[in-house]
């Protein structure tokens, strides 16, 4: 279990790090979901902050982030908790190269 006071900080890390991992492979998606198989997400409402800036829209941590942000604002609180969740992926990434990745 991953928690801290808010449950933003620590707790957004963990989302964040535990979604980019089943984007990319390295987590199997949830076995239960109200979203079965055939059916996808619903897409978030456009942010009330505006979209990234354009130099961000390739990175996909920094959307994760800002996903995480516009449900919850103040998601992943510090630097060091982003530097984390870009450590975290460049690690899985290093021990199970992108074409050996479990689909």
């Amino acid at each position: 279990m991953v928690n801290c006071s808010a449950g933003i900080g620590r707790t957004g890390c963990f989302i964040a790090i535990s979604s980019l991992f089943r984007k990319y492979g390295f987590l199997h998606p949830p076995t239960s979901s109200s979203y079965g198989p055939s059916k996808e997400i619903p897409p978030l409402p456009p942010s009330p902050l505006g979209p990234l800036p354009e130099e961000f829209t390739k990175d996909l941590v920094a959307q994760e982030v800002d996903s995480l942000r516009e449900q919850r604002p103040g998601m992943v609180q510090r630097p060091s908790q982003v530097t984390i969740i870009y450590e975290m992926l460049m690690a899985a990434f290093a021990i199970v190269p992108p074409n050996d990745k479990p689909s």
